[in-house]
């Protein structure tokens, strides 16, 4: 219900507000005082025609604004130069071409009926016009309480009813045979299951096959490596018959304590060869003044006394070294050495040699590899069944969604049609859908 009603700058109107009473609203006064001028304006808001000729003189904008007891604002504005424009709670809607917004008539509720290819305005009369149809033709009038009988609607709704059950019994005579053929063909496709089993079988044993090739290359790379071992051998023989020859290393008295000795030795030399420096440094000097404390020259003759014990021992060490005979001179055995650590590697490895061979011995032969041409005709064969089975499945799943979507319809229309429109009895998906016998009317 219109709430109120603002013109600004409309034809006679500076800025006028009307607010509507909530029963029968009529507007009185003398001639030329703007009473049309808000009919117009409310024609002119609900149908947005030509409206050049709406705008004060001497202004530049004109408006009209209406409000609705549910809180909506509309808003249409027009300048001298310029089209049209509405605002709808809000929201701007412009280059509008002779049209309205969608929204408008939801919100008013007062467009024009379109019969056909004619529109009536059944909302508004003018003064200058007879009342509505008087003026029209008798065929427009027919023609409007033609389109106003629920009788023509019915007829076209049983005509569609009866158009739609009869594409609804084509599409489930086409399902049922697709059916039929797809239950046809998974009976004949039931032995692929036995192929599938086969199948997986004989993916086993070409594993197995495989397996066995890469334990054939393992062995053929032990057997090289064997040989190759082998050869090595020989090698090794070979230079221990030569290192045979060589006489044995003699026996060696140990030299530990003369090698202790001798160091100790060279280190009381040193000690000596200081302390004598020392002495001979201190020979040369006069003696000193008296002069206190000695603190120093005492510390100096304890050096000198300790070294001097010192150099009786190893007078003494001396004198005791002197009976012994000099070492034997011991050959380089170098090369010796390094023959020695070849043998006993060799011979390690020999050892580990002679262990892998006993063990490839004990191996059981090698089995034959059998022809794969047949295995791989029966994976061909199960490939090309599996695609087939892929294919009908599919087919099957959008044959299921087609029906599934075509009882939807069906429920979805007996919802609002829980009535037969032409003989009134209550229709049930069952006798739509063919399974009670259809629904049949009387004759």
């Amino acid at each position: 219900m219109i709430k109120r009603i603002e013109l600004i700058n409309f034809m006679s109107h500076q800025h006028t507000v009307i607010e509507p009473s909530a029963g029968l609203t009529v507007l009185i006064g003398p001639n030329n005082c703007g009473k049309s001028a808000i009919v117009t304006a409310l024609q002119i808001l609900c149908s947005n025609p030509k409206s050049t000729y709406v705008l004060r003189h001497g202004t530049k904008e004109c408006k009209i604004i209406l409000e609705t007891d549910a809180g909506d604002v509309i808003q249409w504005s027009r300048k001298k130069s310029g089209s049209p424009k509405y605002v709808i709670n809000g929201e701007l809607f412009d280059r509008l071409k002779g049209k309205v917004p969608e929204p408008l008539h939801k919100i008013l509720r007062m467009p024009q009926v379109q019969v056909d290819k004619e529109s009536f305005d059944v909302h508004f009369g003018e003064q200058t016009t007879p009342l509505f149809l008087l003026g029209d033709k008798e065929k427009a009038a027919a023609q409007f309480f033609a389109s106003s009988s629920d009788a023509i609607r019915l007829v076209e709704m049983q005509d569609r009813h009866k158009s739609n059950i009869k594409i609804r019994k084509s599409d489930l005579k086409r399902i049922t045979k697709q059916r039929e053929s797809l239950i046809a063909e998974n009976v004949l496709l039931n032995p692929v299951l036995k192929l599938h089993a086969q199948a997986v079988q004989c993916e086993t044993f070409a594993t197995e096959i495989q397996q066995q090739k890469q334990r054939l290359q393992n062995l053929e790379q032990v057997v090289t490596a064997i040989e190759k071992a082998q050869q090595r051998c020989m090698l090794l023989e070979e230079q221990t018959k030569v290192l045979t020859v060589i006489p044995a290393v003699p026996n060696l008295q140990p030299t530990q304590a003369i090698t202790t000795t001798i160091d100790a030795i060279e280190v009381a030399n040193r000690d000596a060869e200081v302390t004598q420096s020392k002495l001979d440094a201190l020979q040369d000097l006069v003696p000193p003044p008296q002069i206190q404390p000695t603190d120093r020259l005492t510390r100096w003759l304890d050096d000198w006394r300790r070294n001097e014990t010192a150099k009786h021992l190893i007078d003494r060490r001396m004198s005791a070294l002197a009976p012994l005979v000099p070492p034997p001179e011991i050959a380089a055995t170098d090369s010796l050495r390094v023959t020695i650590d070849r043998l006993v590697t060799h011979s390690a490895k020999q050892t580990s040699l002679q262990q892998r061979a006993e063990l490839l011995q004990a191996l059981p032969a090698v089995p034959q590899i059998e022809s794969t041409e047949r295995l791989g005709q029966l994976i061909h064969q199960y490939d090309q069944l599996l695609s087939r089975q892929r294919q009908q499945a599919e087919l099957q799943s959008a044959t299921q969604a087609s029906l599934a979507g075509v009882e939807a319809e069906i429920e979805k229309w007996l919802q609002s049609n829980p009535q037969c429109p032409t003989c009134g009895t209550e229709v049930t998906k069952q006798q739509l859908l063919g399974k009670t016998g259809g629904h049949v009317h009387a004759r």
